[in-house]
């Protein structure tokens, strides 16, 4: 379709509620992603990727959080930690703020980072590290505050101070209990996720002209690819996409009752391949089942490669969620 294009629109956030950590022995497979969202304060509009880094192991192709994956032999050096070491990773993203990574390591790991922070320049106030950017240390650029918590093995990166701080006070509300979250990770409670993106309020849904020309597409255009699109599109409350597998996910969303998720079940479903034509990869993925669980409504997905999840969701191109 002339002068229509996809653009990269980054989207995301991640699931749960336990206290930061592995999972307890004998807990649902699904309890890390429950762990890392507790220590997030609920945020309005929140974005966030999870990695299960502990399941991934070796296998880091496709994986959602990773923000300081390209640095980490620079971490190495410098502060004697890998991101992609630790148990879970949290990325998370709010309107008009600036982004923050969180960490979660295993006994002990981080027992020698305040003094490593110190002598790379890092300036102490309490369990918060502030420093500079460094053209020679290319991390400092998104962690230019660090908060270390040994106790609970928490490592907190970001450009701001004040995030950082929140973190570690500990959440009074956690995102992983906000009202619209809490269906969907009882969805995927049973379920081993490697990795996950989930949105939450106005991120939860891919409006349509976010993702063509760059949100400068002229009514006519946007009139032109709406009418690809049929079936009923009413906004969700939250999104969620989980990763079991290199090339399976399961995709949902959280309505106001079970009848609008059901009106928007065969809309969306068909949605996966009419976005994914306008991106030009019509059968990159694949809708293998649906189901309405009260006011969730849920997708069963397969790609064609470990990148295929990755390339949908940090694109905006995933299908399900948009918002025509």
């Amino acid at each position: 379709m002339s002068g229509v294009r996809l653009v990269f629109v980054a989207v995301v956030l991640a699931v749960s509620a336990c206290s930061p950590g592995s999972p307890p022995a004998g807990g649902d497979p699904g309890s890390t992603l429950a762990a890392a969202l507790e220590v997030v304060p609920e945020l309005a509009d929140a974005q966030a990727m999870f990695t299960d880094w502990a399941a991934v192991g070796d296998q880091k192709s496709g994986v959602f959080a990773g923000q300081l994956l390209d640095v980490d032999d620079a971490l190495q050096r410098d502060l004697g930690i890998r991101s992609a070491d630790a148990d879970w990773e949290l990325d998370v993203w709010q309107p008009g703020k600036s982004s923050m990574t969180i960490l979660h390591y295993g006994d002990g790991a981080l027992a020698g980072l305040p003094d490593r922070l110190t002598e790379a320049g890092y300036r102490a106030d309490g369990a918060v590290y502030t420093g500079t950017i460094d053209p020679t240390r290319m991390w400092t650029i998104s962690a230019r505050a660090m908060g270390v918590d040994t106790k609970r093995g928490l490592l907190v990166a970001a450009p701001d101070p004040a995030a950082v701080r929140a973190v570690l006070a500990g959440a009074p509300r956690p995102l992983s209990r906000a009202e619209a979250l809490t269906p969907l990770l009882a969805a995927v409670a049973s379920r081993h996720v490697r990795t996950a993106a989930v949105s939450v309020g106005s991120a939860a849904c891919q409006a349509l002209d976010r993702l063509i020309s760059k949100g400068r597409a002229t009514p006519a255009q946007l009139q032109a690819v709406r009418t690809l699109f049929s079936g009923t599109f009413t906004a969700p409350q939250a999104q969620l996409t989980a990763v079991t597998s290199p090339t399976v996910a399961y995709a949902g969303m959280t309505f106001a009752d079970e009848g609008t998720a059901a009106a928007n079940r065969d809309g969306r479903a068909a949605a996966v391949r009419t976005v994914g034509g306008l991106a030009g990869d019509p059968d990159g993925m694949q809708v293998t089942g649906g189901s309405v669980t009260g006011r969730v409504l849920g997708f069963d997905l397969t790609a064609q490669d470990a990148q295929t999840f990755r390339k949908r969701v940090t694109t905006g191109t995933l299908g399900v969620d948009i918002c025509p």
